[in-house]
C-alpha cells in the first residue's frame, strides 16, 4: 500500500514539470552581478540557461546581447533588453526570463612593467634599420595599467614622432576588433648606434680630406640628419667647409669641392669653336673657383673685355663656342 502511495505522489510531482516543458522552450535566469570579457556580452555570460533542446541552449548561450562595458563604467543589462534581443534574433516566444537585471563589469588584468617594456622594445626594433642598434631608457611607464582580459586583446602603439629616436612619448591602446577599450602613455629615450666613418684627425677649413683622416666606428647617430656618407670614399678629395673635430661623424654637408683656381693665379684657357681650338696662356683669374664653375679671367689680348671660362681642373679652363664640343683639352 505504501509503495503504491509513493508511486502516485511521484507521478503528481512530475506533472508540473511536464506542464512547464510544454509551456517554456527554455529558462533564462539572470545573474545579479558578473564580470564579462570584451568585446561583447553574451547571454551565456550573464545568465544560467536551461533547455531540453541542446541546440537551442547553445544558441542562447552564444547570443550577443550588447557590447562590453568600459573598464571604468559597468553596464546595466535589463530583462527587457534580454527579451528584445531574443525577439530580434528570432527565438521562440516561450523562453522564460527570470530576474530584473544584471550588472556587468569588464574583466580586467594589470599589465606589468616587464610586459610594457617588452612591447615597447619590440616596437622600437621593428622601426629601425637592420644595421642599426638601439638603447632604450624608460623614463615613465604606465602605473598599474588595467586592460581587458582575454586572448583577443591586442596592445598597439602610436607616436606622433616621424623618427623612432630621441625622447618619445607614445600612446598604448588595448584593442579588440578595432575597438579601443583602454589607453595609456609611456615616455622613453631611444639612442641609435651604427657603424660610420668618423674623423680620427682634425680638419681645418679648406683642408682636403684623405683616407688618413678617417676610421670606421660604431657611434651614436641619434639626432643626425641623414646626411652621413655611405662610404668615406665619397668625400675623399673634398675640402672641409669649416673646422671639424676628432670623432665627428662624416657628413656630406661638411664638405665641398676644393678651390682649384685661386684669384690672381695664371692659367691656360682653351677656346673651342667646332673644329678650331685656340690656347690662351697666362690668363689671370679674377675670381677663385672650383671644378665645373664658370669664373672671370683677364683677357691678355684685351684687358677691357674679361673672359668667362669654365674650370676643368687646376690651371685649366675652357670656353666652348661651337656645337661640336670636345673633352680633349
Amino acid at each position: 500500500m505504501m509503495k503504491k502511495t509513493l508511486t502516485t505522489l511521484a507521478s503528481l510531482l512530475m506533472v508540473p514539470l511536464c506542464c512547464y516543458a510544454a509551456r517554456h522552450a527554455a529558462e533564462v535566469r539572470l545573474i545579479d552581478t558578473i564580470a564579462v570579457q570584451a568585446p561583447h556580452v553574451t547571454l551565456g555570460e550573464i545568465a544560467t540557461i536551461e533547455a531540453e533542446n541542446p541546440l537551442l541552449k547553445q544558441q542562447l548561450i552564444d547570443l550577443i546581447i550588447t557590447s562590453a562595458p568600459s573598464i571604468s563604467n559597468p553596464k546595466v543589462i535589463s530583462a527587457l533588453k534580454i527579451r528584445s534581443s531574443l525577439e530580434k534574433a528570432g527565438f521562440p516566444d516561450d523562453i522564460k526570463v527570470i530576474g530584473t537585471q544584471t550588472l556587468a563589469s569588464l574583466e580586467t588584468r594589470t599589465v606589468t612593467d616587464s610586459e610594457v617594456i617588452a612591447i615597447l622594445e619590440e616596437w622600437v626594433n621593428k622601426s629601425i634599420e637592420d644595421d642599426t642598434k638601439s638603447e632604450i631608457d624608460y623614463l615613465r611607464l604606465p602605473p598599474r595599467w588595467k586592460v581587458p582580459a582575454g586572448d583577443g586583446v591586442r596592445i598597439t602603439i602610436d607616436s606622433s614622432r616621424a623618427k623612432t629616436e630621441g625622447t618619445i612619448v607614445v600612446t598604448l591602446r588595448a584593442v579588440i576588433n578595432d575597438q579601443v577599450l583602454a589607453t595609456t602613455h609611456a615616455k622613453m629615450h631611444v639612442s641609435k648606434f651604427r657603424n660610420h666613418a668618423v674623423l680620427i684627425r682634425p680638419l681645418k677649413r679648406n683642408e682636403i680630406i684623405t683616407a688618413d683622416h678617417v676610421e670606421m666606428r660604431c657611434v651614436d647617430i641619434t639626432g643626425l640628419r641623414g646626411m652621413e656618407v655611405a662610404s668615406p670614399k665619397d668625400v675623399f678629395g673634398l675640402a672641409a667647409k669649416h673646422n671639424i673635430g676628432i670623432g665627428t661623424v662624416i657628413s656630406v654637408k661638411d664638405f665641398e669641392k676644393p678651390i682649384v683656381i685661386e684669384r690672381g693665379s695664371l692659367n691656360r684657357i682653351v677656346v673651342i669653336n667646332n673644329a678650331i681650338k685656340v690656347n690662351i696662356s697666362g690668363a689671370q683669374a679674377l675670381q677663385s673657383g672650383k671644378v665645373g664653375e664658370t669664373i672671370l679671367f683677364a683677357n691678355p689680348m684685351n684687358r677691357q673685355e674679361p673672359l668667362r671660362a669654365r674650370i676643368v681642373r687646376a690651371g685649366l679652363a675652357v670656353i666652348e663656342l661651337g656645337c661640336n664640343k670636345t673633352r680633349d683639352y
